[in-house]
């Protein structure tokens, strides 16, 4: 009997062998998914759709359990306006990794932008709460606009702000106090927001338009007028250039 054992061991060696190449393989496989998916996901946030499209369908191919692909490829159908397959692809996301902040916080935003205002703001929420999410003043922000968008600046205020409490620094959060503040005819505030944005980042055409606004506003002239030309010189193709432009003809 001895004589059999040399071959059940190597044969037991060699299914161990065969296990560990198995889970190596597949182990690469998932991580070439991921990478895929981040892939597409920069091909989207440019603009490039049909990239997009082959980066998240590869990923898919290669693993279809892997929760940033699904989420991903749901962006990319909203984007094109195929909503019941952005709904499929997100609720798939969502039951693969539930705690997937950025999952969340990507599902939250095609909520508001479908109107679903309460269910956006559970899902911005819950992502911002996760400890280990390292931007939760994207989510607040986010639920921020969502309920901008619905009417509720008194709720939006105070999500942009905690979005600056987390990041002092956070320009997109800035601007939006600025204009919530001049909405509400409150200019010194509103001023007091644009030069914190300034502070840290270069003039842009959101912020020349709301200094040129404010001092509209306030009756300054020469101010505004001002900021109006800085605007139409440095952005010229800028959506608020046009505005300012279209507003001069009328």
């Amino acid at each position: 009997m001895l004589r059999w054992l040399a071959p059940l061991t190597v044969f037991a060696m060699l299914v161990a062998c065969t296990t560990t190449s198995e889970r190596r393989y597949e182990a690469q496989i998932k991580k070439a998914a991921t990478f895929n998916a981040e892939l597409g996901a920069g091909y989207l946030a440019r603009g490039n759709l049909e990239q997009a499209k082959v980066k998240f369908e590869k990923a898919l191919d290669q693993d279809e359990e892997n929760a940033k692909a699904n989420s991903g490829y749901a962006l990319l159908q909203a984007r094109l306006g195929n909503h019941e397959e952005a709904d499929t692809y997100f609720e798939r996301a969502i039951e693969l990794d539930p705690d997937d902040s950025q999952v969340l916080n990507n599902y939250g935003a095609y909520l508001c932008d479908q109107g679903r205002s309460d269910d956006a703001e559970m899902h911005f929420l819950k992502a911002a709460a996760d400890p280990l999410y390292g931007t939760p003043e994207f989510a607040y922000r986010n639920a921020g606009t969502c309920a901008l968008s619905d009417g509720d600046i008194s709720k939006a205020k105070s999500y942009f702000q905690r979005a600056l409490e987390i990041n002092p620094r956070f320009g997109p959060a800035l601007l939006d106090m600025a204009n919530i503040n001049r909405e509400q005819r409150q200019f010194q505030p509103a001023l007091t927001y644009l030069e914190r944005y300034h502070k840290i980042f270069p003039q842009s055409p959101e912020s020349l338009w709301l200094y040129a606004g404010i001092y509209r506003d306030l009756g300054n002239r020469d101010l505004a007028s001002t900021y109006e030309t800085r605007l139409t010189t440095l952005f010229p193709q800028s959506a608020q250039a046009r505005r300012l432009r279209e507003s001069a003809v009328q």
